[in-house]
């Protein structure tokens, strides 16, 4: 008898153990669920140095674009670029009436045509004037062609940038929800990164050719390549006039890309001025609506110092030092008159300052009359509706109501049939269990109570009640 208790004492101390090595377990897991202050602060600071790197990002492109615009469209080129694309437009249509013209004599004179000699004079004369124009637009176009080329650049992967600094807003307003816990400096990179997605946005579309501020430089070269091609196609229909064909070898399409070593560096040092004068800029603006936003919030104040001195200022009068000579008193009187004048229109711009005072306090009270107004019309109606939602949320409930019985009559019938079926089942069970006896082995019996019993499932092992149970067990057992 003495053995069997010890090695029930053992069993139970086993068991005991086992739990013990459960729930520490368990609550390891538990405690190594959550995220501490450390790891919090440590996700904020990676959120917040991927915001801020989102940021220098688009501000590189902002500068870029900006200097481009500056370059492309500064004061009077749009204008410009109007004028020009006029004057290409005469260049082009001259070249087209006279494709045309040479195409009726042509028609008229077969099976050979041979133009006049006075004609071919006319027409070279008009042709050298034409191209000309051409060339004088195309000099005024040089500069222009090779920024369109070096203003491609910030334009590349623009939509990446986009989407990696909304995408990186997005994650930053998500960790600082809480706007209370805010520090200034989170503040601070909200409202910048806010203003920088805004810039980056309004010049992606101030870019756009079909109605940005680029689309005069755009028809301008879209003339001037329709000019090359109408020149092209009389050159071909002039082949058997050579005097005309060789004034017309003044205009060619690769004329268009050609600049000269010297302008080419001047544009190159111009665009970059203008993306560093950009930059400059967007960066000031930035920083004064940081400033105003502190300063509508209430943050700055106005520095001790500065108060001292507008206080001497106020306390301190302006005096007047009046030297006299011989002619002293007339002087003396003179300046009591100009006195005398400005205490006058000091009286005069304080009643004004008085009516306008007055004026400004009548507004005031009418327009606080009309607000409590507002708010009695406001009030009745959120009355009104408040009235009309308990009707229909009583409504509501008396339908749910209705509902829950009919549903709790339809659970009494099936749990009645239900019972009813069990029975039936049992009792044909039972005879069948009575008829045929099967032999059951040691092994099937371990296994038919392993699969009733629910000892090895979560909710018995986790328990406490189960260490409690144990504890009690064991104590029986050994007292």
């Amino acid at each position: 008898m003495t053995t069997m208790f010890i090695q029930l004492r053992r069993v139970v101390y086993l068991l005991v153990l086992l739990q013990c090595c459960v729930c520490a377990v368990c609550a390891t897991k538990v405690s190594g669920g959550g995220q501490d202050s450390s790891t919090i602060m440590s996700d904020k600071a990676d959120v917040d140095g991927l915001l801020n790197k989102a940021v220098e990002k688009a501000i590189e492109r902002i500068g870029s674009m900006a200097g481009c615009l500056d370059a492309l469209v500064g004061e009077g080129e749009t204008e410009s670029f109007e004028d020009n694309s006029k004057r290409a437009e005469a260049v082009a249509k001259s070249m087209e009436v006279l494709l045309e013209e040479v195409g009726n004599l042509k028609e008229k004179g077969k099976p050979k045509w041979e133009p006049e000699v006075e004609w071919k004079e006319k027409k070279k004369t008009i042709l050298q004037q034409k191209v000309q124009e051409f060339h004088h637009v195309r000099s005024s176009l040089e500069e222009v062609y090779l920024l369109v080329h070096l203003c491609r650049k910030p334009l590349r992967n623009l939509d990446e940038v986009m989407e990696g600094l909304a995408d990186a807003r997005k994650n930053f307003l998500k960790v600082h929800e809480n706007k209370k816990d805010r520090t200034p400096e989170v503040m601070k990179l909200d409202k910048n990164s806010s203003v920088v997605n805004r810039t980056l946005f309004d010049l992606s579309e101030r870019f756009k050719p079909e109605d940005g501020e680029l689309k005069p430089l755009m028809d301008l070269v879209e003339v001037m390549m329709d000019t090359v091609k109408a020149v092209k196609d009389l050159k071909k229909s002039l082949e058997s006039v050579p005097e005309l064909v060789t004034v017309l070898e003044g205009i060619k399409e690769e004329d268009l890309q050609k600049i000269e070593e010297t302008k080419e560096n001047n544009v190159i040092k111009k665009l970059e001025e203008a993306k560093a004068d950009a930059r400059k800029e967007f960066l000031s603006m930035v920083e004064r609506r940081s400033i105003e936003g502190k300063e509508e919030n209430g943050i700055e104040e106005q520095s001790p110092r500065d108060k001292e001195e507008r206080k001497e200022d106020e306390e301190q009068a302006p005096t007047k030092v009046v030297e006299t000579k011989e002619n002293g008193d007339g002087k003396a009187e003179g300046i009591k008159e100009e006195d005398g004048e400005g205490a006058k229109n000091a009286d005069e711009k304080a009643e004004e300052k008085k009516e306008e005072d007055g004026e400004r306090a009548k507004n005031a009270d009418e327009k606080s009359e009309e607000k409590k107004e507002e708010d009695g019309e406001r009030a009745k109606n959120a009355d009104e509706k408040s009235e009309e939602k308990k009707e229909e949320d009583g409504e509501r409930a008396k339908n749910a109501d209705e509902k829950s019985e009919e549903k709790k009559e339809e659970d009494g019938e099936r749990a009645k049939n239900a019972d009813e079926k069990a029975e039936k089942e049992e009792n044909t069970e039972q005879g069948r269990a009575e008829s045929k006896r099967p032999e059951i082995n040691g092994g099937q019996v371990i296994s038919v109570i392993q699969g009733v019993d629910s000892s090895s499932g979560p909710s018995l092992v986790h328990s406490p009640l189960m260490l409690l149970l144990l504890c009690v067990l064991g104590c029986t057992l050994v007292c």
